[in-house]
């Protein structure tokens, strides 16, 4: 079966406290492996379509200036990181937000599903990594 791993980092998980969240999709092995390529990230943003409510912000270029792919889901943007970013906007369902304010990591692997159908794998703040 198809392993997904996403990252979830940010200081706090409470949506409420938080500026942004990054969701970082580790590595083209991974995306291949649950049958994405490297530049599918794209569609994999629109994929959240189901189970969020605000925007997702691609970062079109990491820290050497190559594209990465990281999403952003971020409640208050700066100017600047807007410019850096393809915006996403998407509606999420409220079952996230609460599963997020409720900071139950078991409650958003239970929500994140993609093709596989398999159990999305999150690293949380504490990098608490959650498995079937």
């Amino acid at each position: 079966m198809a392993r997904i791993l996403i990252a979830w980092l940010a200081s706090k998980v409470y949506y409420e406290r938080a500026h942004e969240v990054s969701i970082n999709v580790f590595g083209s092995e991974f995306l291949e492996e649950i049958g994405f390529q490297f530049w599918d990230r794209y569609e994999i943003a629109e994929q959240m379509e189901r189970i969020s409510k605000t925007s997702f912000f691609i970062v079109r270029e990491g820290a050497a200036g190559k594209e990465t792919n990281t999403i952003v889901l971020a409640k208050n943007m700066s100017r600047e990181k807007r410019r850096d970013s393809d915006i996403f906007n998407i509606s999420l369902h409220k079952s996230f937000i609460d599963a997020v304010q409720k900071d139950s990591v078991a409650m958003l692997a239970s929500l994140m599903r993609y093709k596989s159908n398999d159990p999305v794998f999150i690293d949380t703040y504490m990098r608490l990594a959650l498995s079937k």
